[in-house]
C-alpha cells in the first residue's frame, strides 16, 4: 500500500501549504476552515476534538511540549518552547519561515499515536517512520550550509 493510500486509511488530509482543512467525512473535499493560528488550537481540531471541549487539553499540551523537545533536539528554535495554552501561535515558534510547515504535520502525527493510535500495526509502523522522516527533515532544513545545524529558526 503506498504512503497516500495509508494517509487515506489513517483518516487525515491535510493540506498546510495552502492552509486549509479538509473535512475527513465530507465526500467532496469541501474547505471547512483556515488553519488555525494557535498551536493547541490546530493540533485539537486535527485530532477532532472540539475546541469548546478542554477536558484534554492538558494532556494535549504535555503531548505537544513533548514533540517540541524532541524538534528542539533535532535543530529547530534557538531556545527550547514550549506551550501553556491557546496563547502561543505557530508564529511564535516558526516566526516568519514557511519551509518547515511539516513541523505542524509532525505534532500531530505524535500526538495522534498517543490519542488516537491506529488499531493496525502497519498503520502505526507507517505514521512512526513518517514522524522518524520530518525529524530527519526538519534537522537537514533547519542547518546551515555545511550541514552544521543552527538551532535557529526564529
Amino acid at each position: 500500500m503506498s504512503v497516500e493510500g495509508l494517509r487515506r486509511k489513517i483518516g487525515f488530509i491535510v493540506f498546510f501549504q495552502k492552509s486549509l482543512f479538509i473535512d475527513k467525512n465530507s465526500s467532496d473535499l469541501e474547505r471547512v476552515g483556515e488553519v488555525e493560528e494557535s498551536i493547541l488550537n490546530t493540533i485539537k481540531q486535527m485530532l477532532g476534538d472540539d475546541l469548546n471541549h478542554n477536558a484534554f487539553d492538558l494532556d494535549i499540551i504535555v503531548n505537544i511540549n513533548s514533540s517540541l523537545s524532541v524538534l528542539h533536539q533535532v535543530g529547530l528554535g534557538g531556545t527550547p518552547f514550549q506551550i501553556t495554552g491557546e496563547l502561543e501561535k505557530w508564529s511564535d515558534l516558526l516566526g516568519e519561515r514557511n519551509d518547515i510547515e511539516m513541523v505542524k504535520t509532525y505534532i500531530y502525527l505524535k500526538a495522534k499515536m498517543v490519542f488516537d493510535p491506529p488499531s493496525s500495526s502497519f498503520v502505526l509502523d507507517s505514521m512512526n517512520r513518517m514522524a522518524q522522516e520530518y525529524e530527519w527533515r526538519i534537522n537537514v532544513q533547519t542547518g546551515d550550509a555545511n550541514g552544521e545545524v543552527t538551532g535557529k529558526t526564529r
